[in-house]
């Protein structure tokens, strides 16, 4: 098998399963009626939620700044397509949004998909550090 052929497979495999390539650092994922996505590969690392949300403020790819930090409903369509996006680790993330009481953000369990306030333990508040991985939209 020639490189045009290897080529051409992989080619045909990412758009099969609704992934693509658009820089080293990204990947677009197509969620059909739910528009498509590009994704950062990488997490930034574990920070406080406050330090997420400004990472993703400041991040810049190829002069596209509109970068957030995923919903409780878009960590989850992560969550489902994390083998076809890849990166993730099996630990806490911070999700964009707050929960109802003060000084906490709902987060996800990227071991089985759950969703928590946490606020009997309080590990939700800011102050504990976890995962953040940025998105934006690219249509809807």
């Amino acid at each position: 098998m020639n490189i045009k052929q290897v080529l051409f497979i992989l080619l045909v495999f990412t758009t099969f399963i609704g992934i693509s390539q658009s820089n080293s650092q990204t990947v677009i994922l197509d969620l059909g009626s739910k528009g498509k996505w590009e994704v950062m590969k990488e997490d930034f690392g574990k920070m406080k939620w406050y330090e997420a949300l400004k990472a993703c403020d400041e991040l810049n790819i190829s002069g596209e700044e509109n970068w957030h930090i995923p919903s409780k409903d878009e960590m989850t369509l992560l969550f489902e397509n994390k083998d076809k996006i890849g990166g993730f680790k099996e630990d806490i993330y911070w999700t964009g949004e707050q929960v109802n009481h003060q000084n906490a953000a709902w987060i996800m369990y990227f071991k089985d998909g759950l969703i928590s306030d946490g606020y009997n333990s309080g590990e939700t508040s800011y102050r504990y550090n976890y995962y953040t991985r940025a998105v934006r939209y690219i249509n809807k």
